[in-house]
């Protein structure tokens, strides 16, 4: 699909407005494909393309793994689906219905360039939602899921993702993901019912020890006051 943009970087989605689908509108050759395949609006434009990827990667012997918007493309093949929108549990559930593998990274607690602290303010702030590292340690508590059980082999793992336009100095970056990937490492490999936050906590003492030693800027989340905002570029 390269070759038909001028410009460097497409980003595509669903949501026309947010997602970047309405830099498709002004292309000729986006308008001619409607035409051609008799597509309705860009949605469709959207899992034209999807289809297309898929049968092609499937054709060269490969999985496909696409965001949660795969689910809806009414795709013959089966992807792995990485469930990012966190205030769509649906499109969780109508995957793992589905029978699709998943690997589970929302946004809230999983996108790591959201802010851990109320109070800091470089960093992803969405209808005041944030992630601090707590939260990033209850998941996947059903709280997260919509109620959804995750007891199901078809969940294949957690990744937490970190976006990095707000991210110009190595300090930053490890300022955002440490400790809280402590927290994703001991929360994806421990059973809901054994998590104590009181227990990871008292133990997080001796690995912000680790940390020191290791020369690593991470966010001190037991003595905030200790570990000033590293702040990026806006």
């Amino acid at each position: 699909m390269a070759a038909l943009f001028p410009s460097k970087y497409i980003h595509i989605g669903g949501d026309e407005v947010s997602y970047g689908n309405q830099q498709w509108r002004d292309f000729p050759e986006i308008q001619q494909l409607m035409k051609r395949e008799n597509l309705k609006d860009l949605l469709g434009v959207e899992h034209y393309f999807l289809k297309r990827m898929a049968d092609s990667l499937q054709a060269l012997g490969k999985t496909m793994i696409g965001w949660d918007e795969v689910v809806s493309a009414g795709l013959t093949t089966h992807p792995v689906v990485m469930w990012w929108r966190h205030d769509q549990p649906k499109m969780l559930d109508l995957a793992l219905k589905n029978g699709y593998e998943v690997i589970l990274c929302p946004r809230i607690p999983l996108y790591f360039d959201f802010v851990q602290l109320e109070s800091h303010q470089s960093g992803r702030k969405w209808s005041a939602k944030f992630a601090p590292i707590e939260s990033v340690y209850d998941f996947p508590s059903e709280k997260f899921t919509g109620g959804i059980s995750l007891a199901t082999q078809l969940i294949k793992g957690f990744q937490a993702n970190l976006w990095t336009e707000t991210m110009d100095t190595p300090e930053r970056l490890e300022f955002m993901i440490f400790p809280r990937l402590s927290a994703l490492a001991e929360s994806a490999w421990s059973n809901q019912e054994v998590k104590n936050f009181d227990n990871f906590k008292a133990r997080m003492i001796g690995m912000e020890d680790i940390y020191q030693k290791s020369g690593v800027r991470y966010f001190d989340f037991i003595n905030p006051g200790n570990t000033p905002e590293i702040v990026g570029k806006k």
